[in-house]
């Protein structure tokens, strides 16, 4: 049975996209920050492809690099906590023990969380 908490928060029409989102929005980070780093001329020459922390050294993509990743991080904590409260409770209901019990985070990242 999932418990009262989870119940409601799983008819959430929004609740399923936060992970989706937060892949977005790493992946449109890392481009946009590129875009204005090889409009800037902030590449090292001959380098088409650098590092991703290459890319948030110099300003102005070194704020939307710290900024675009803030806002990763936040969903991306977001979704670890949905998948404790929601998304396994959903799988072990259903029959699946063994894939929510594998695919649990360790304790110690929900103490991080709280």
């Amino acid at each position: 049975m999932l418990p009262e908490s989870a119940q409601a928060c799983a008819k959430s029409p929004w609740l399923w996209a936060i992970p989706g989102l937060g892949a977005l929005c790493g992946t449109v980070t890392i481009a946009a920050v590129y875009h204005t780093a090889a409009r800037q001329g902030h590449l090292p020459k001959g380098s088409s492809t650098p590092p991703i922390s290459f890319l948030g050294i110099m300003e102005p993509e070194h704020t939307m690099y710290q900024l675009g990743f803030l806002v990763t991080g936040l969903l991306l904590a977001v979704s670890v906590r949905l998948w404790s409260a929601v998304f396994a409770p959903l799988l072990t209901t259903a029959g699946f023990q063994q894939c929510a019990k594998d695919a649990m985070p360790s304790a110690h990242c929900f103490r991080l969380l709280r």
